[in-house]
């Protein structure tokens, strides 16, 4: 991880993605790492969607005491999207999808094929309980 390039945390507006958020925001903020979201929609229709999920997140970050350096909503392939503005960052991160193992075997899932194809590092945060 390199000092100063950042976290970019990525947010789709389930619940999962929001405590990702503000479970990295803590991380992050310790490290001093700069702090960017990303929410990437799949058509033009749904971008405006995609942008309300950014500003949640930003507000969540906010609240929590700490800034946010850059928010991006994208539209395109959300694996290719959310690889090519990693690029930018030491660590991507995201959620897990929820799915059962058996269900991500077969369907695959965002987290794990950006986990698969980037060639940066990657966290996935999956919640317990």
């Amino acid at each position: 991880l390199e000092e100063g390039h950042g976290h970019l945390i990525c947010v789709d507006g389930s619940e999962r993605s929001f405590k990702a958020v503000e479970i990295d925001a803590n991380i992050a903020a310790r490290c001093n790492c700069p702090i960017s979201l990303i929410s990437v929609a799949l058509d033009q229709e749904s971008l405006a969607e995609a942008q309300e999920y950014v500003e949640k997140a930003r507000d969540l970050v906010h609240a929590m005491g700490f800034g946010v350096k850059d928010i991006y909503s994208t539209v395109g392939n959300p694996i290719n999207e959310i690889i090519e503005q990693g690029q930018n960052y030491s660590l991507v991160v995201m959620a897990d999808t929820g799915k059962s193992a058996l269900k991500r075997f077969f369907m695959g899932s965002v987290a794990v094929k950006v986990l698969e194809k980037a060639n940066h590092s990657v966290l996935i945060i999956r919640e317990m309980g």
